[in-house]
């Protein structure tokens, strides 16, 4: 059961590895197969047989393409929410009496308030138009009281988006959400001095 849990959803290098040979097996197999039927068939049914032998390898890998893609979208998004996660998590600090007091610092406020507003814009699909709106405008307004590289390019996906909700337009949003939330994320490394591999 894990074996078959591992060969659908493949995470580590040796599941890929894995699922690479079982493929080449299965060409090898198949190609045999081709071999051995070699007086039954035709040389036109042989070529076609063959030709369909290739075409199913080269969906397969690219089914294993496309899993380690979203592999690697997933394993980055979990990063990332470790990263924000982190930066947001209280200070507890423990007294000579054994007693937890939490503290709170300006800077660890900034950045929870930062890293829930990347959230917050990360988190478009379960927005009505005029929430969306009104988080995009506080975000504008967040990242106009900041003056390092990267927030005035936010700032105006973020016009974008706006103008492009004002006139009903939802085609094309993906990719400039993803840009402004990735924009959003250098600003947040920035600002705080942290980035995410720390």
């Amino acid at each position: 059961e894990v074996l078959l849990r591992r060969r659908l959803n493949p995470r580590s290098k040796e599941d890929f590895k894995n699922l690479h040979e079982d493929i080449e097996k299965w060409r090898d197999v198949k190609l045999k197969e081709l071999d051995n039927d070699q007086e039954k068939m035709t040389e036109e049914n042989r070529a076609e047989f063959g030709q369909r032998i290739f075409d199913d390898e080269l969906k397969l890998l690219q089914k294993v393409g496309s899993l380690r893609t979203a592999g690697r979208k997933n394993y980055s998004k979990q990063k990332v929410q470790r990263y924000l996660e982190n930066m947001s998590n209280d200070i507890v600090w423990e007294i000579n009496s054994g007693e937890k007091i939490r503290v709170e610092f300006s800077s660890k406020l900034y950045a929870s308030k930062l890293a829930r507003m990347y959230m917050t814009l990360g988190d478009f699909a379960n927005q009505e138009v005029t929430t969306r709106l009104g988080h995009l405008v506080e975000a504008k307004v967040m990242l106009e009281s900041i003056s390092i590289p990267g927030a005035k390019d936010a700032i105006e996906l973020i016009h974008r988006e706006c103008d492009l909700l004002n006139r009903s337009i939802f085609q094309s949003l993906s990719g400039l959400r993803e840009r402004m939330l990735n924009l959003f994320l250098q600003v947040i490394e920035k600002e705080t001095g942290k980035p995410i591999g720390s």
